[in-house]
């Protein structure tokens, strides 16, 4: 069966396994990290896994990033992304499907899962 959800504590093992391109948190805009930061450190500096950061313009929640190498392209997509969500007149051309598909396809979900996802949510 299709699954796609938060994968809370086990992005760094999926990641050095090669099975998600892409990972993505949210830290409180007094911070210049995010908790996940220590644990991914040892493999930012060593280049295994790279990291890109932004800020939420409306909450000035921290936005942090870590990609695979090759996989930076995601992460710009979805710096970029963020900074639509910002802007009321743009973020109304997307539907919330729209954005589910999206991130979705960024973080590495399969398209199935997708799908599934879509179908079975509510909100």
């Amino acid at each position: 069966m299709p699954t796609i959800g938060p994968h809370n504590g086990m992005e760094l093992p999926l990641m050095l396994r090669g099975e998600k391109p892409l990972s993505l948190f949210v830290g409180p805009a007094d911070a210049d990290y995010v908790a996940e930061d220590e644990k991914f450190a040892p493999h930012v500096q060593n280049g295994t896994i790279g990291r890109l950061t932004t800020r939420n313009a409306v909450t000035g929640e921290i936005v942090v990033l870590f990609h695979l190498p090759g996989e930076e392209w995601r992460a710009k997509i979805l710096l970029l992304l963020h900074s639509v969500l910002d802007r009321p007149d743009l973020v109304a051309l997307f539907d919330r499907g729209d954005l589910v598909r999206i991130f979705g396809h960024m973080l590495g979900y399969p398209p199935d899962d997708i799908a599934h996802f879509l179908a079975q949510d509510d909100g």
